[in-house]
């Protein structure tokens, strides 16, 4: 978490005076969050708050009038209201300021937000207003390349985005081993391997399958020195090739993580057709995902993942009822669901 040094807390208060009401400490607290100020800082610069100050309006109207895409504003939009920034009307899909929201009115509120944000989130913010206007992702904006080519570029980045899908993998293990039964399968493909984490504790857990981790060409070293680093040689393999292209045959099971989350629609539907096309009647799939749901304790960390999706890879991370729709439409019908900590593990046989 940034923490605000005194010599910055004393310009806060300052400039704009001591917070001594409640809403203003909390708002103060916010700040805090990783990404949230970023976000609000967005929203207050577009000046939305002094739109809604007439009224309630739909990310339609708000769109409209900040000449941002509706869709991509009303998730950063709902992303605030899990912390209660603004109100959200379901029925009528209306925003509308509430106690909190109605300070964002103050004149002073965009300086006083830049206080408490730490460089990396100014990087953020330089970013994301671009891509809230355009079809392109932030690296597209900022780099004029895709999320993936960005990460080939900066070898570093790309160390540091598979450490973190291993590190997840890792505190996740016990859960998704609970909705992943590999007792029948014997050949196992990852698509999507992005250093083959997953794919390598299911090898932990089931000694007897053999594995393949299929991904393009980006994670081969990277991904064959984690199989060399578990022993795991004899066991696992990695392929190059593109899933969006086609997937081998002649395997059991295919297990994913993410690509409900890290693709739009077109894509997503495409990597399950080619799953479908890979496997015969009765082979199963095990996704493991991330699935938004209000009633959820993990709901806000739910959005702030659809904004880094949607921000990174054009991606979304949908609810429970829209990975089965695309499920069944391309030819899978789901079996189990598992709650996974913050991950789901679903379960699908091909029909």
């Amino acid at each position: 978490m940034h923490q605000v040094s005194d010599v910055i807390q004393k310009q806060v208060e300052k400039l704009f005076g001591k917070p001594t009401e409640v809403v203003d400490k909390e708002i103060e607290k916010m700040l805090l969050l990783p990404q949230l100020g970023s976000l609000l800082y967005i929203v207050v610069d577009l000046k939305i708050p002094q739109l809604l100050e007439t009224g309630p309006k739909t990310a339609e109207e708000l769109g409209l009038a900040t000449s941002t895409r509706s869709d991509k504003l009303e998730r950063v939009l709902l992303t605030l209201e899990t912390k209660k920034l603004f109100n959200y009307n379901p029925v009528t899909k209306q925003f509308a300021l509430n106690s909190i929201s109605v300070h964002f009115l103050k004149e002073a509120y965009l300086d006083y937000i830049k206080f408490y944000l730490a460089p990396w989130q100014m990087d953020f913010l330089s970013v994301i207003p671009k891509s809230l206007k355009s079809d392109k992702t932030a690296p597209e904006e900022y780099y004029n390349t895709n999320f993936i080519d960005f990460l080939g570029q900066k070898p570093i980045y790309l160390e540091q985005f598979v450490n973190g899908i291993t590190s997840h993998i890792l505190w996740t293990v016990n859960e998704i081993g609970l909705g992943i039964n590999l007792s029948d399968s014997t050949k196992v493909l990852e698509i999507s391997g992005q250093g083959g984490a997953l794919l390598i504790e299911l090898a932990r857990l089931y000694q007897h399958i053999q594995g393949t981790v299929y991904d393009i060409d980006l994670f081969k070293d990277i991904t064959e020195k984690k199989i060399q680093e578990n022993n795991f040689q004899e066991k696992l393999k990695f392929v190059s090739g593109n899933y969006l292209e086609s997937i081998p045959i002649g395997y059991d099971t295919i297990v994913a993580k993410c690509i409900s989350k890290e693709n739009n629609d077109a894509n997503f539907e495409k990597i399950l057709v080619n799953m479908r096309n890979a496997l015969n009647v009765g082979a199963k799939i095990f996704l493991v995902d991330i699935a938004i749901d209000k009633t959820h304790t993990n709901y806000r960390f739910e959005r702030f993942n659809d904004i880094v999706a949607m921000s990174l890879t054009d991606g979304r991370v949908r609810t429970r009822v829209e990975i089965e729709a695309f499920l069944n439409r391309t030819g899978f019908r789901i079996l189990n669901i598992t709650p996974a900590k913050t991950d789901i593990v679903i379960e699908a046989a091909a029909v």
